[in-house]
């Protein structure tokens, strides 16, 4: 009877881990900015999508509604992605219905070992020592 016991407390733990493991994964929300008037936007922890992305019209590969968006790996590699509507809600905050807050010039905006900067009108953002700046009409990617 103890072995029976042991093995329904062992099963019933085994899927409270499971539960737990997705609830956090459905509950957890991106985390991110809007600068520049919203015409740059940027956010981590987006579904399906690893790294910080960054959606602005400077990204001109791959764009959708105007906007396309730019990935730093946690390595501090920089990639341009294809933009697609639901990608881009998800930037934006609009996917999780999350606000996103302003960055003001002269601040740090940190996650992780993410940074991003805003000096005047370019948000620098930056892993590794490796990154990019952008403008709503301008990517330097270093």
């Amino acid at each position: 009877m103890s072995r029976r016991f042991a093995l329904i407390v062992a099963i019933a733990a085994a899927f409270t881990l499971v539960a737990a493991a997705f609830a956090s994964t459905e509950t957890s929300r991106s985390i991110g900015f809007s600068a520049e008037g919203g015409k740059v936007r940027c956010a981590v922890r987006v579904p399906g999508s690893a790294g910080l992305l960054c959606a602005a019209g400077a990204v001109r590969t791959w764009q959708y509604d105007g906007r396309g968006i730019v990935r730093l790996s946690s390595s501090g590699r920089t990639s341009i992605l294809r933009s697609g509507s639901d990608l881009l809600l998800a930037i934006d905050g609009n996917l999780d219905h999350t606000s996103r807050p302003t960055l003001a010039a002269g601040r740090t905006w940190r996650v992780a070992a993410y940074s991003c900067v805003l000096h005047v009108d370019t948000v620098t953002c930056r892993d590794s020592g490796h990154g990019f700046s952008l403008t709503p009409t301008h990517l330097v990617r270093f």
